[in-house]
């Protein structure tokens, strides 16, 4: 019978958070570390693990990101991934947990980017990046949001892809999307 469960220990060490991780999931063995921290106005962070697993070889994931806000409401925050499992490990564990083909990201490395701006205090322009830095595919989604009334939202957006037909992002065709939220 397979199991799961996690222990984590959370501190903060003269301004940084931290946070120390420990778990069982499926037969799968994982340690991690978490920081996040200021730097002047910008927001930096920080997540480390080690996984040993049912099979295959033990692995690494890093995570770095870094988060600023202007004054004139411009955001951005960046992401960059990697992921030191095999190939052929990663094949192995989606062709036995095939779910988790949907969970996890297939690649090694990964720069991402969201930039938002404020266009009025109720209309929200966000556009999010994600590039494979193996296969060099990239996913790009631009978004408008309208905050129409105080639990009524409307979004419109686009997600678009480019790559080689092989690669992750290359494969996708052209969406559009209209939303429309109402909360309670």
């Amino acid at each position: 019978m397979s199991y799961r469960w996690i222990g984590q220990y959370r501190t903060n060490v003269h301004g940084p958070d931290l946070a120390f991780t420990y778990g069982k999931y499926a037969e799968d063995h994982l340690a991690g570390l978490d920081i996040a921290t200021q730097f002047g106005d910008a927001g930096l962070r920080g997540e480390w693990t080690y996984t040993r697993p049912e099979f295959g070889a033990a692995y690494r994931k890093m995570v770095l990101g870094f988060d600023y806000v202007f004054a004139n409401s411009l955001s951005i925050s960046m992401e960059a991934y990697y992921n030191s499992r095999s190939e052929r490990d990663m094949a192995a564990q989606f062709a036995k947990r095939p779910l988790l083909a949907y969970l996890q990201p297939i690649g090694k490395r990964y720069l991402g980017m969201v930039i938002g701006y404020d266009l009025t205090p109720l209309v929200k322009m966000t556009t999010y990046v994600l590039a494979n830095r193996a296969d060099h595919s990239t996913a790009v989604a631009p978004t408008v949001t309208w905050s129409i009334t105080e639990n009524t939202n409307m979004a419109g957006g686009a997600q678009f892809f480019s790559g080689s037909k092989e690669s992750e992002y290359g494969r996708g065709d052209a969406l559009y999307f209209i939303q429309m939220q109402y909360f309670f």
